[in-house]
C-alpha cells in the first residue's frame, strides 16, 4: 500500500514531500519504510518535536534491524530527513510569534494541502 493512499482517494495525485511531527519515531519510521518499500520516491521529513537526531536515527535503525532491512545496508539517513530546531516550549504551549508566524492559516496559505493527524484526511 502506498504511504499516503488517503491523498489519492481525495484526488490529490501530485506531491513530492511529506513532513510529519516526530515524537516517538514510530510513525515516522513506518512512513519512511513504506515509502522505501513501495518505491514512492517521496521525501519524508521527520520534524523532531522532542529528543534529538541521535535518538530518532537509532530508533529508525533499530526498526530496520527488526524487519531485516538493515542487513541490506539501508539506514535511517537513507530514508528520512530528520529536522531539528522545530521544538516548541512544550505540548500545547506556543509563543505569540509562533502563533502568528506558523499558524495553520499561514501554513495553509503557502501549502495547498494539510494532513490532519487526528483524522488522517487531507484538507484544502
Amino acid at each position: 500500500m502506498r504511504p499516503c493512499h488517503i491523498f489519492l482517494f481525495q484526488g490529490i495525485e501530485r506531491f513530492s514531500d511529506i513532513a510529519i511531527a516526530t515524537g516517538s519515531g514510530g510513525s515516522t519510521a513506518g512512513l519512511a519504510i513504506a515509502n522505501y518499500l513501495t518505491k514512492s520516491n517521496l521525501q519524508i521529513h521527520g520534524m523532531m518535536v522532542c529528543d534529538g537526531p541521535r535518538y530518532f536515527s537509532d530508533h529508525i535503525d533499530d526498526t530496520l534491524k527488526e524487519i531485516g532491512l538493515w542487513d541490506t545496508g539501508l539506514t535511517s539517513n537513507d530514508i528520512v530527513d530528520l529536522v531539528d530546531g522545530v521544538k516548541g516550549q512544550g505540548y500545547g504551549v506556543s509563543t505569540q510569534e509562533e502563533l502568528g508566524k506558523y499558524s495553520i492559516f499561514t501554513v495553509a496559505f503557502y501549502l495547498p494541502y494539510l494532513l490532519n493527524p487526528h483524522v488522517l484526511s487531507a484538507s484544502m
